[in-house]
């Protein structure tokens, strides 16, 4: 078995691992925002929260409304989640760049 060593950088020194990772991480540029992927996921989410409520309409089966009802909870769980995202903050990198 081989141990790998990380290498320390000097700058590091005296601060804390969270400061550490979070540098890293920016300098990977793994922290930016990526506008059409918030266009396309709440599209997509939107398209199924459309088809959910055309299952209600459309069946009467209520185990096929128990189905669709636990699909639409989560649909509008992760739709709630996504533009709260969106409420926080511009998501389009230009715009952001207009209000600063």
């Amino acid at each position: 078995m081989t141990a790998t060593l990380a290498m320390v950088d000097p700058d590091t020194k005296g601060r804390s691992d969270y400061a550490i990772v979070r540098r890293r991480v920016g300098e990977a540029g793994l922290l930016e925002k990526e506008p059409w992927f918030y266009k396309r996921s709440i599209t997509a989410k939107r398209s199924v929260l459309v088809a959910c409520l055309l299952v209600f309409r459309l069946f009467r089966n209520p185990w096929v409304q128990a189905a669709n009802a636990v699909v639409l909870a989560i649909i509008c769980r992760q739709l709630g989640f996504k533009l709260h995202a969106a409420g926080a903050g511009p998501q389009d990198l230009d715009e952001a760049e207009k209000n600063r």
